[in-house]
């Protein structure tokens, strides 16, 4: 090309670029905060936040652990009783029902016209990893109050949840309130085991008698107090879906034999490349659904660098996704995510495996199947002697939940005033609730833990050292009251 075309051809693709900068700069600019119009609080009754702690000290007390279907039937009656006896209005006011050892309250509305809210818990508990008892700074069943928090297992996982939403129908009927619309409370007793027995059964009952909810609240997501990467502000996450789960075990085997005589590939090898070939090779990612309403609900509070990138995700995506991808935490909004977890091979140390199992665990996102799990494992494995099936888990994404309508209207406005600092945005909950069995009664279903949550806080889940403050507590109780009073008068 002659040297002068070769110019022009240079200034005009410098041009385009300078246009297209401008038009992505415009953009960022251009996309401000917008506020929400919280409107006044409903009146809702004053709360002793720390009788409530004592209740929920009590509650922990009660070691509903069920990691091991069936867990512990004693516990559960304790725990159904002490409820009893801590909110005496609500159990001489609502109609009560037992399913198992999973509870039910009925709040008949008024109007009987009006599709009532569904609030979730759940009674159960995960277990204390054994060996770890010691170095809990309180005995993790003992419901210690110290410091300014109540200590041990459930205590944001999910006890909190049933105590306070008690709590506050106890002072909604103490103050003489009366809703329009009905309430009901379904607490199941195995929502960490899958949630099969529990609330899987409850849902079964409820849509054989035709029930419908205006809408669903579970557990899901939190208040990020420590924000995202280029959000400084908390962001209060409602999931409006939760991933799928496929456990997929493959299975290797051989002839076996002595050691001193390996062949070139064992039934372990064999097995170990696959699991690695996997790991190497993620499914695809995307930003499709609840993350692009997410980053386009928290990109208007986004540093300007980050609203940049936010505001021209027609361009910019995959330099996003890739970001997103650097930390395991935020990779897993954005594809289905691949989980070796056991490994199982060999008896003795001289003796070739004839056999050896792994279980590989895929959450899957919104656009994926578990089908399409299984075609990826086996086109990525590429070795026909391995045996690839799902088994256990076995389930597709849930639906997307619209982010309008009663629930998520309501619940936008009640976190804007009980946290006015945080930025409401859509979520896609990674790991699994109760929410999903309700599908077949709800179409509006939302994941949401009225707690704020840093970092350390989150790894207390399911984990060491578990609380919650009193001032936590004190949230809770406005934030159920208000949503009860709202979505209900």
């Amino acid at each position: 090309m002659p040297r002068k075309k070769l110019r022009r051809a240079l200034g005009l693709l410098g041009l385009g670029a300078l246009a297209l900068a401008g038009v992505c700069v415009t953009r960022a600019a251009l996309l401000e905060p917008q506020s929400v119009d919280a409107g006044p609080p409903p009146d809702v009754p004053a709360y002793d936040a720390e009788a409530v702690a004592r209740a929920l000290s009590g509650a922990i007390q009660h070691k509903t652990v069920s990691m091991v279907r069936g867990g512990e039937e004693a516990a559960f009656v304790a725990l159904a009783e002490h409820l009893r006896q801590s909110f005496p209005r609500v159990h001489a006011t609502l109609e009560q029902e037992t399913h198992g050892r999973s509870l039910i309250y009925r709040w008949p509305g008024q109007d009987p016209a009006l599709a009532p809210i569904l609030l979730l818990g759940h009674l159960d508990v995960v277990p204390v990893e054994p060996g770890t008892e010691d170095s809990w700074t309180h005995p993790p069943y003992s419901g210690e109050i110290a410091g300014g928090f109540v200590w041990g297992r459930g205590a944001m996982d999910d006890k909190t949840s049933v105590v306070t939403q008690l709590a506050a129908i106890e002072g909604l009927l103490a103050a003489g309130f009366a809703p329009r619309r009905g309430v009901v409370l379904a607490y199941g007793e195995d929502e960490e085991v899958g949630g099969d027995n529990g609330a899987g059964q409850i849902a079964k009952m409820m849509a054989a008698r035709g029930d419908r909810y205006e809408f669903v609240l579970d557990e899901g997501g939190v208040i990020l107090a420590d924000g995202l990467p280029g959000v400084t502000q908390p962001i209060a996450l409602v999931g409006v879906a939760e991933k799928g789960a496929a456990s997929i075990e493959l299975i290797a085997t051989a002839e076996g034999g002595h050691s001193s005589m390996p062949p070139a590939h064992s039934a372990i090898g064999r097995l170990a490349a696959a699991v690695a070939r996997l790991e190497a090779e993620q499914m695809p990612n995307h930003t499709g659904g609840p993350t692009r309403q997410m980053l386009d609900a928290i990109a208007p509070h986004a540093t300007f660098r980050a609203r940049l990138a936010l505001a021209n995700l027609w361009l910019l995506e995959p330099l996003v996704v890739y970001a997103l991808t650097l930390d395991h935490n935020s990779a897993a909004t954005v594809r289905t995510t691949t989980a070796p977890t056991i490994f199982e091979a060999g008896a003795a140390t001289n003796v070739l495996a004839t056999r050896a199992r792994a279980i590989v665990n895929f959450r899957i996102a919104p656009g994926d199947s578990v089908e399409g799990v299984l075609a990826h494992v086996r086109a990525v494995i590429d070795d026909p002697t391995i045996t690839a099936s799902c088994i256990l888990e076995c389930r597709d994404p849930s639906s997307v939940s619209p982010a309008a309508g009663l629930g998520m209207e309501t619940l936008t406005r009640v976190i804007s005033r009980v946290h006015p600092d945080a930025v409401v945005a859509p979520f896609l909950v990674v790991a699994g609730t109760d929410a999903r069995h309700y599908a077949s009664v709800s179409d509006h279903i939302y994941r949401f833990l009225p707690v704020l949550a840093g970092k350390e806080d989150r790894k207390r889940v399911h984990g060491t050292d578990e609380r919650i403050s009193i001032a936590a507590i004190d949230a809770h109780l406005q934030f159920y009251a208000q949503v009860i009073v709202e979505a209900t008068r």
